[in-house]
């Protein structure tokens, strides 16, 4: 039983497309990416660090409209920004079910072909430059125009009550720019100090004595554990690059913490606002500490990539299916997405959305239920379709990424379970 979705809710998780688009979105993740580890021996002394996982990133991708029918304007509730974006414009006052155009870039490896759009009438076009087809569904109201302006990637304008000429032109007037591969950095270079960092703080909410404490970051893992905390959507990134080191600072106030936000770089204030209270700052990893290996690992993991101690604390979620008595367990696995795919080709959902290619660096996250002896526990997935019932089972699993996961009633599936974990947990509890 597997399921390509969302994470019901099931945890807050923003990751780098979010950031760069102001946090709106779960995700996501973490949207970690990496490199084909090759893991390179580490230089920290006494052996402490074992490996360095290098890693990328995708930027994010592009769709700008140059032209649109008269009074269409972005639909927040159908935008996505992401590696490969999409997007719904429509006339807002015309209603719900109104006209609209359906803006999405997709992974689409093979040629172009009739049955991209699942249309029942098919005609070529040029879109331009490239070879394209036009489908329509006369049933459903939908026409879509379909074309590939490079080899890995389809873009479709689909209009929902709009005639051909319409969805043309709009397709017509649609730019695409690919999302790009950026490496991810493993050492911080050249940044201010952390004792510039926290005056930089104290300047910046006007007290220059209140209690502070630092730590070297990125806008990623900030950004996550604030999000988990906090259930709220900090500040988007500004620079756009949110996997690059920042100083995280948080200062005591009589009105509660406060998170300051300094460019490790630079050494400008970024972000400055009221701080969520609990553990998540504890559970935030100091990556200034470069002669260990800190995190919880063995392994040092590149700026943008969740340390194992922060991504236990921001997998604070506990499946429905657990219950009192059952014997539980949740693994942490650092892989990456074409050993995922490898593994599990369901997982995401024919690789449309992610490029199951690129060496992504993921976070997989195995819960587990077993039955006590002599005992059966209800298996049933998190959404069921009309007229499901319920069965027994002594073991059930989630093996779940970020916005996908499989559920089975029955063992993890072995090749889940041989996943290599680039980051190994360290031989002491709770990491360096």
């Amino acid at each position: 039983m597997s399921a390509a979705a969302g994470r019901s809710g099931r945890r807050a998780r923003l990751g780098l497309a979010s950031l760069a688009s102001g946090l709106a979105g779960a995700s996501i993740a973490v949207a970690a990416c990496g490199t084909a580890p090759p893991l390179a021996p580490a230089t920290g002394s006494g052996g402490e660090c074992l490996t360095t996982v290098h890693g990328v990133v995708q930027t994010n991708g592009a769709l700008v409209p140059h032209w649109l029918p008269a009074g269409f304007t972005l639909s927040p509730e159908g935008s996505r920004t992401r590696s490969l974006p999409a997007a719904t414009y429509m006339n807002e006052r015309a209603g719900p079910n109104s006209a609209r155009l359906e803006l999405t870039a997709s992974y689409h490896y093979g040629p172009l072909t009739s049955r991209v759009g699942g249309g029942t009438a098919t005609r070529p076009i040029v879109i331009r430059g490239h070879r394209g087809l036009v489908q329509t569904r006369p049933a459903t109201g939908f026409l879509g125009a379909y074309w590939k302006p490079r080899s890995a990637f389809l873009v479709s304008v689909v209009g929902y009550k709009l005639p051909a000429p319409v969805v043309i032109r709009a397709a017509r007037h649609l730019a695409f720019s690919p999302p790009r591969v950026v490496p991810l950095p493993v050492t911080p270079g050249p940044i201010v100090t952390r004792v510039a960092a926290i005056a930089a703080a104290r300047r910046s909410a006007g007290r220059a004595r209140l209690r502070a404490t630092a730590k070297l970051s990125s806008w990623t893992e900030v950004s996550t554990l604030v999000g988990y905390a906090s259930r709220q959507t900090p500040a988007p990134d500004p620079t756009g690059a949110p996997w690059r080191p920042v100083w995280a600072v948080r200062l005591t106030r009589a009105d509660g913490p406060w998170l300051v936000v300094v460019d490790a770089a630079s050494g400008r204030v970024q972000l400055s606002r009221s701080a969520p209270r609990g553990l998540w700052f504890s559970a935030l990893t100091d990556r200034d500490l470069m002669r260990t290996c800190p995190g919880g690992s063995t392994a040092r993991l590149p700026f943008g990539v969740l340390t194992r101690t922060e991504e236990r604390y921001a997998t604070g979620w506990r499946p429905a299916y657990w219950s009192k008595g059952a014997r539980e367990s949740t693994r942490l696995v650092l892989t990456t997405v074409p050993a995922v795919n490898h593994a599990d080709p369901s997982m995401y959902g024919g690789c449309v959305l992610q490029n199951c290619t690129l060496r992504e660096l993921v976070w997989v996250v195995i819960a587990t239920s077993r039955a006590r002896p002599g005992h059966r526990l209800t298996c049933q997935p998190f959404s069921s379709p009309a007229g499901f019932h319920p069965t027994k089972a002594k073991e059930i699993f989630t093996v779940s990424v970020p916005d996908n996961y499989e559920f089975g009633c029955h063992k993890v599936p072995a090749p889940i379970m041989k996943l290599k974990d680039l980051a190994p947990p360290s031989a002491r509890p709770g990491g360096r």
